[in-house]
């Protein structure tokens, strides 16, 4: 069965089922994904956006709290996110090792200013300049493209206005094998809990299926749904055991650091998003660097080989002569002036001249480009990323904050900073080696264009199309060139082995030196392997630190029966988990009150949780059809939270979903027959009646479930049922409830 049914107006072009869907929490968008592995973000008069194809099967999908950006999560582990404005692949992630089964994303709201007033800031601003966009083209575009590029906007705000574009939000992720995993903004991973290996459960041999997660806005709490197979026991904080027959629990967890530690994880948090954005940023624009590069002097060597193959034949055929190498050839040429007959035949057929002044200023365009991506690009982003790590080394060393609270260890924030600081100065050779091509490989370029045209005893070319070589630089450049190939400092730096830039040997001594702390000059991919790994070592002692503080509070058990295993079963037990907003403190009182007892309000805690239970074809003809839960407990609180329940019922025939919406509201799903269709649903659900439940001592070590106890209460009269018949009022300039579909 379908989870989904197609509605009137859905788009043709969506072939396979749908398994996900979700709404834009600020905008009237639906993220919609597929049997097919597609994800496709319409509007609600199913106008397509974008539809973007997946590499794996989709199984959930969840919005930013803004609905800037979309989660999707794939059945190989791995988290994709997406920029809604333009379909555009964001980053990815592969922290989970099985299937992923649900994800949540919610805003932890703070003061105005927070981020900006907080001691660990690291401001960006009046110290450099912002970065312009990435060059769009390959190759001589980059350098024939003169025009001033844009303003990244949105690194631009990441950098250097993050108290005003970047809210904290958490997202929450989960997977078969019932392993939890924590991220801020969706990147920073901030913790993790294995269910399955916790020390205070004990699921015997096959994890639990996890059906909800939720983080508490103020983030002191964790509560998860999930679904047993078979017996559970669970070991609470106060000594007390408890053992559940197979069913759905509810447990809630104590985060630890999390809500002592808000201010440090928000700059942790911000530190690693600015370095990775920057690195990210510097290695794009130095594999577009290499791309030029590639494209200009590959074809070049390409037929050097060529003349490689005919030199290496004639020294097998000729030991006595001694081995010869293409640089020893092009040297006899450069001081006789006249070739050999292998050097002639490449000369007449492979390195035409049409072809080498292709190659020339291809390389000189080249040039160019690496040249202007280092100054705009790479050299800026990497300067920015060194600022930053020696702002987070200075925080390591604070122990009683950053060291000592989130783990963060001085020893590898050392090391990514010598992680990028090395990756720096490759970059600023790389510059180096392409103002110097004159002096190499160009220069050789233009010297055999001369050496053609006396072969063919043809007139120069003129100094204006092709400037006269000087041959001393040429014989400096083929006396730098070891073994049978051309020297190539641009191509050296981008080559995969790993080992010295054949261009630092090259580089002037200069007394400051001495002083200098960077070891020898390596090749740019090793370096940037280098710079991610280190980045991440850094960061990943800080979720390991944040998950050890994870503590199990309590262990409730809502239903006694495994029929709640899948969460999209439209027949069976359908749950849905939110933690409300806190609300804002009362305002002070202009005068200082009187001493008395408190007020009413204030004795009362907050609710902490709400639970909606559409209990489908588990409801009894004629009865409750949905059952609301409303939790109360404090953090300092040992004991298990204070429950209140409200048992409502519709007039309509099947309720079969039920989720918590926006503005305090709860939207409805009825299935009718064919002709009266589905009818969609919101009311105000605090404005229905809720009811405490007595704690009632549980046999065997556990209390009775949780929605069989308010299911026997509503029976005998001590919880009424609230008919949710009327729409929610205060509706006004929205679409009329309840909506017929």
């Amino acid at each position: 069965m379908a989870p989904f049914e197609l509605l009137s107006g859905f788009p043709k072009s969506t072939s396979g089922e749908v398994v996900a869907m979700e709404w834009s929490p600020t905008m009237d968008l639906i993220a919609i994904a597929t049997s097919d592995s597609q994800v496709a973000v319409v509007r609600t008069g199913w106008q397509r956006l974008f539809a973007i194809p997946a590499a794996q099967p989709i199984h959930c999908l969840a919005w930013r709290p803004d609905g800037q950006e979309l989660m999707v999560g794939h059945a190989d582990g791995s988290v994709a996110l997406y920029n809604i404005e333009d379909g555009e692949l964001l980053c990815t992630s592969n922290t989970h090792h099985c299937a992923l089964r649900l994800v949540s994303w919610g805003l932890s709201p703070s003061e105005p200013g927070r981020a900006l007033d907080s001691p660990y800031a690291c401001s960006l601003s009046d110290l450099f300049p912002p970065l312009p966009s990435l060059p769009k083209g390959s190759g001589a575009q980059l350098a024939l493209d003169s025009a001033p590029l844009p303003l990244d906007a949105p690194l631009h705000r990441l950098l250097f206005e993050p108290g005003r574009s970047l809210e904290f939000d958490l997202s929450v992720t989960a997977d078969d094998s019932a392993r939890v995993q924590l991220r801020v903004h969706g990147r920073f991973s901030l913790g993790f809990l294995p269910l399955a290996d916790f020390p205070a459960l004990d699921f015997g041999d096959e994890p639990p299926a996890l059906l909800r997660a939720s983080l508490a806005p103020s983030l002191h709490a964790l509560t998860l749904v999930v679904a047993t197979r078979g017996s559970a026991r669970v070991s609470l904080p106060d000594g007390t055991r408890q053992q559940h027959e197979a069913g759905t629990l509810l447990l809630g967890f104590r985060t630890g650091q999390l809500s002592r530690a808000r201010q440090e994880i928000e700059a942790l948090a911000l530190s690693f998003l600015r370095c990775e954005a920057l690195t990210q940023r510097a290695s794009a624009a130095l594999e577009m660097a290499r791309q030029a590069w590639a494209e200009a002097a590959g074809p070049f060597h390409a037929k050097l080989a060529r003349l490689r193959e005919e030199v290496r034949t004639e020294s097998d055929l000729n030991p006595s002569d001694g081995p010869a190498t293409v640089p020893q050839e092009l040297l006899a040429l450069l001081a006789y002036g006249a070739p050999s007959a292998r050097v002639r035949d490449v000369l007449a057929h492979e390195l035409r001249e049409a072809e080498l002044t292709r190659a020339l200023k291809a390389a000189n365009a080249a040039a160019g480009a690496i040249a202007q991506l280092v100054l705009t690009q790479v050299a800026p982003a990497l300067e920015l990323v060194v600022h930053l790590v020696g702002n987070l080394r200075g925080l390591s060393r604070w122990p009683h904050h950053f060291a000592g609270t989130l783990g963060l260890q001085p020893k590898k924030v050392s090391a990514l900073l010598e992680a990028a600081e090395a990756l720096r100065a490759a970059a600023e050779l790389l510059l180096v080696c392409a103002r110097r091509t004159d002096s190499g490989l160009v220069a050789l370029l233009g010297w055999l264009i001369h050496a053609v045209r006396r072969l063919r005893d043809e007139a120069p070319p003129s100094a204006d199309d092709v400037p006269l070589p000087d041959a001393i630089t040429v014989g400096e450049y083929l006396g730098r060139c070891s073994g049978d190939e051309l020297l190539d400092e641009v191509g050296d730096l981008f080559s995969t082995e790993e080992g010295l830039a054949a261009a630092a040997e090259a580089l002037p001594t200069d007394p400051l030196d001495e002083h200098c702390t960077l070891g020898p000059i390596r090749r740019l991919p090793a370096l940037e392997e280098e710079l991610a790994a280190a980045l991440s070592d850094c960061f990943n002692p800080v979720a390991q630190h944040v998950s050890a503080g994870f503590q199990l509070h309590s262990c409730t058990p809502l239903h006694a029966d495994g029929s709640a295993e899948s969460s999209t079963d439209a027949d069976g037990l359908h749950i849905d988990l939110r933690h409300p907003e806190p609300s804002p403190p009362p305002p002070e009182p202009a005068e200082p009150a009187m001493p008395g007892p408190p007020p009413a309000a204030c004795l009362t805690k907050p609710a902490q949780l709400l639970i909606s239970a559409a209990l489908g074809a588990l409801a009894e003809e004629g009865g409750v059809q949905l059952v609301l839960l409303r939790a109360r407990w404090s953090l300092q609180d040992k004991g298990p939270p204070s429950w209140e329940a409200c048992a409502a019922r519709t007039p309509h025939a099947h309720l079969c979903r039920a989720h918590f919406y926006r503005d305090g509201k709860i939207a409805l799903l009825h299935a009718s027959d064919a002709a009266a269709g589905s009818r969609l649903t919101v009311v105000q659900h605090e404005e229905l009646p809720f009811m405490p439940i007595a704690s009632l001592p549980g046999g065997s070590g556990a209390p009775p479930p949780l929605l069989g106890l308010v299911l026997t209460c509503a029976r005998g009269g001590s919880i009424a049922g609230a008919p949710l018949s009327r729409p929610s009022p205060g509706n006004s300039g929205r679409p009329p409830w309840p909506l017929p579909l």
